[in-house]
């Protein structure tokens, strides 16, 4: 489907935790998150209490959050009269002070969006440093106006190469004071590397193609982009990697001129079973089914948490490399060990699979 899904949650925390799973974005209420639904009865707290109240929202929301961040799913924050919770009403009534307060209990700053990231907010939070990314045109010219307000600012590089990675892993690290954290992850991250390559050894490079979706015409990966630079490094080669576009859609017909050997497809849905990955297979669009990745039954499908492993540059690439390399190069690892394979669908259960990290799970 192409029309978002947008789930609105009242009095069941629980509720909210699946449907980020699923939606695209999730809307609740702080101030209703973890209480039941009101039977308009008047409760009287001390302020300990109450407090405590506020403790047991804080716990119960930021596992909602973490999801919500593994998931990519977008949170809308609700402020209505119509939802306020029985605590809520006991202490403030149906007033607008009550909406105020329910609103301050989500404990979220709005600073705008990733691109429009708002001056006039971050100033107001007095923030020790902000983090932003040299990819993004907005982010420069906020870092520079920050700057002048006297607020410390990192511009990260944008990463094209591992290389990169390992610079802003250093200069993220060394800004908060934390250098000697950033050189052991990465020496796990080469050591990673050169063991996952160890056992690949000198292979044909494996034409492959990373889809952000099954669309028929998919986002994917072009020229200087991490995700290139990990194929690379275990022994395949992006069959987009021509194009100077880092990230672009490119059309069905366009895949198949590629003729790719492997297709790794992120899928955020988690595929759990053998009969789910058959019937996410049904729906590959028919040109895509005409190349030989398809033919040999080399779909490889990431779900769940897998399918964040590839979405931004980050330590996860370690583990993102070796389970591309076991797909790409199944035979090496099984030479090694019968039993090191992974299945043709992986999901939150990823980490099973790896055998070669140094330090990096």
């Amino acid at each position: 489907f192409n029309t978002p899904l947008v789930a609105d949650v009242h009095f069941n925390a629980n509720v909210a935790d699946v449907a980020a799973l699923y939606a695209e974005k999730v809307r609740v209420n702080p101030g209703n998150y973890v209480d039941p639904a009101r039977v308009f009865k008047k409760i009287e707290y001390t302020d300990a209490e109450y407090a405590d109240e506020l403790k047991k929202l804080e716990d119960r929301f930021v596992p909602f959050l973490n999801i919500c961040k593994e998931h990519h799913t977008a949170v809308r924050i609700g402020v209505n009269h119509g939802s306020l919770s029985d605590r809520i009403m006991s202490r403030y009534g149906d007033t607008p002070e009550g909406i105020v307060e329910r609103k301050a209990e989500g404990k979220i700053k709005n600073v705008g969006g990733y691109s429009d990231p708002n001056y006039e907010w971050i100033v107001k939070l007095g923030p020790d440093i902000v983090f932003c990314e040299g990819g993004t045109g907005e982010h420069v010219a906020m870092a520079d106006k920050l700057r002048k307000s006297g607020i410390d600012c990192v511009v990260t590089y944008d990463v094209t190469n591992i290389d990169l990675l390992y610079d802003n892993i250093w200069m993220v690290a060394s800004a908060m004071g934390l250098s000697e954290n950033a050189n052991s992850v990465i020496q796990a991250f080469r050591g990673t590397f050169d063991a996952v390559s160890g056992v690949i050894g000198y292979q044909a490079s494996v034409r492959t193609f990373i889809a952000l979706s099954a669309d028929p015409s998919p986002w994917t990966s072009g020229n200087n982009t991490f995700a290139s630079s990990i194929i690379s490094k275990v022994s395949g080669t992006n069959v987009f990697d021509s194009q100077s576009s880092s990230w672009f859609m490119v059309s069905k017909e366009q895949i198949h001129a590629k003729q790719p050997q492997v297709m790794i497809i992120l899928h955020n849905n988690e595929i759990t079973s053998q009969e789910e990955y058959e019937r996410f297979l049904e729906r590959i669009d028919p040109v895509w089914r005409e190349t030989p990745a398809y033919r040999n039954g080399n779909i490889y499908v990431f779900t769940g948490q897998a399918a964040d492993l590839l979405s931004r540059p980050g330590p996860r690439l370690a583990q993102a490399a070796e389970l591309l390399g076991k797909a790409l190069h199944p035979e090496q690892f099984e030479y090694r060990d019968p039993l090191d394979t992974i299945p043709k669908f992986l999901g939150n259960d990823y980490k099973d699979y790896l055998k070669y990290q140094r330090g990096m799970i």
